[in-house]
């Protein structure tokens, strides 16, 4: 990560489902821990677990109890701007 971020190259990842303030944080305390720092973005808004249950989208035999995961993307547009600026 170190050579990344002296080199100027952005580190970017689709957190999705995998809690990405909870990444952004650990990501944060890894480069504090290593005397570095960087620019970090994280995207939120397109978690639509909540209102999975009653979509009418979804087959009809599709477990709604089990779902852990549903978001929407509708294009990168979002992550452009925190990505464009760089460490």
């Amino acid at each position: 990560m170190a050579r990344c971020l002296t080199l100027g190259i952005p580190i970017i990842t689709n957190g999705g489902a995998a809690n990405p303030t909870a990444a952004a944080r650990r990501l944060r305390d890894q480069l504090q821990a290593q005397g570095l720092t960087a620019r970090i973005a994280c995207v939120l808004g397109d978690d639509r677990v909540g209102e999975a249950a009653d979509a009418d989208w979804l087959p009809t035999d599709c477990p709604r109890d089990e779902i852990v995961s549903c978001n929407v993307y509708i294009g990168a547009e979002a992550g452009g701007p925190g990505a464009g600026r760089g460490g």
